[in-house]
């Protein structure tokens, strides 16, 4: 028998040291955490799509004239070059703020689902830690999980909305990729 020196023993210890590094930092999950979350931001609450790559719905009549103020007593521009155009949401005519101004949401007429309104279910998803010492993409405000739960039953898309999409898994397997490599090189 012949024996080969090779530096097969270092190759492994170098490799041993950058898969230990890998497993310390939790940079890596917390790239792929914030990474997604853009994608789905965009995905849920700018394209409208589902986690299949389907739209999420179509809004209501009734829905619509509340996201674009269209009310029946909403003020109307009278000259100029945006004659016609909504001025204000006008006020409301029932209820405990009979009177008072109702909000204008500056919405388009497009009746895309896209699960925005006033931002605030958007803007409170975000990247958490997790007892595990992982990383997450959730809400920090239980109201607005529970709007994200009452989307996906209204629109009959229950885990479909805010789970990940096949591109979203991809980015995250090039992310892993990415720190493989550059830990072994």
């Amino acid at each position: 028998m012949i024996a080969i020196k090779t530096n097969i023993g270092k190759v492994v210890e170098v490799s041993i040291t950058a898969l230990r590094k890998l497993s310390d930092n939790d940079k890596m999950v917390r790239t792929c955490a914030t990474s997604v979350l853009d994608l789905m931001k965009k995905r849920i609450h700018t394209d409208g799509k589902d986690a299949d790559g389907n739209p999420i719905g179509t809004y209501s009549k009734g829905y619509m004239v509340i996201r674009t103020g269209s009310f029946q007593n909403a003020a109307r521009v009278s000259k100029g070059k945006n004659i016609g155009k909504l001025k204000n949401a006008g006020s409301f005519s029932k209820g405990n703020n009979v009177g008072a101004s109702r909000p204008k949401y500056n919405r388009t007429s497009d009746p895309k689902v896209i699960l925005s309104l006033t931002r605030e279910m958007e803007n409170d998803e975000k990247v958490l830690p997790l007892k595990s010492g992982s990383y997450g993409i959730g809400f920090s405000n239980k109201q607005n999980f529970d709007k994200s739960q009452w989307c996906e039953k209204t629109y009959k898309k229950e885990g479909k909305i805010f789970s990940l999409s096949s591109n979203e898994v991809e980015a995250v397997n090039l992310i892993v990729q990415n720190f493989v490599t550059n830990a072994l090189s």
